[in-house]
């Protein structure tokens, strides 16, 4: 599987996936993220209006209980 990080490497295999050079590829994507970014801002991924729970892209780490102190 050919992933994003490994675009540079990979020449070939993204012409001949895309028909796009490395470069072109390249260009392509901040405008791609943008737009999945809008549209995820609005829609889940099931197609469904989003009620009040936002769509993001960064990781939130939780605590384990243990560091979060007892609850009596």
């Amino acid at each position: 599987m050919l992933r994003y990080r490994d675009i540079p490497t990979h020449t070939t295999e993204v012409l001949d996936l895309t028909s796009l050079t490395v470069d072109e590829f390249t260009a392509l994507v901040p405008p791609f993220e943008v737009a999945f970014l809008d549209s995820m801002a609005a829609w889940t991924l099931h197609g469904r209006r989003r009620q009040s729970r936002r769509y993001t892209t960064e990781f939130i780490p939780i605590k384990p209980a243990a560091a979060q102190g007892s609850h009596k």
